[in-house]
């Protein structure tokens, strides 16, 4: 599926991205589908998402920290996933923080209305 392909590589080129920012022996991606509750999580040990960062990462051109990129990764990611009634979040529980940088969840079940 195009969306997923699309979001794996946007979130696997800002973990990459970040994970060489830090001096760290062993970096580590970690991805966890739980599919009784129909997410996906997303974690890295990186740096992790800056709090006053965490407002705009969806935002269109927003790179925060200074990053040199685009910033249109996390926000394509979220316009694609909503066109198919999927979510993207930051992960903000404590249960849904896999490692110690940053952790995104992935909701493949479209939220009642």
């Amino acid at each position: 599926d195009a969306v997923l392909l699309q979001l794996f590589l946007n979130l696997f080129d800002n973990s990459v991205f970040w994970l060489q920012q830090v001096s760290k022996k062993n970096k580590k991606i970690e991805i966890t589908l739980d599919g009784n509750k129909g997410h996906m999580i997303f974690s890295d040990n990186g740096p992790g998402v800056n709090n006053d960062d965490k407002p705009y990462i969806f935002e269109p051109f927003y790179s925060g920290r200074g990053e040199d990129g685009r910033g249109l990764g996390l926000y394509i990611a979220r316009q694609l996933l909503e066109r198919s009634d999927y979510a993207i979040d930051l992960a903000e529980l404590s249960a849904d923080r896999i490692l110690s940088g940053a952790n995104f969840v992935v909701c493949f079940i479209p939220e009642e209305k």
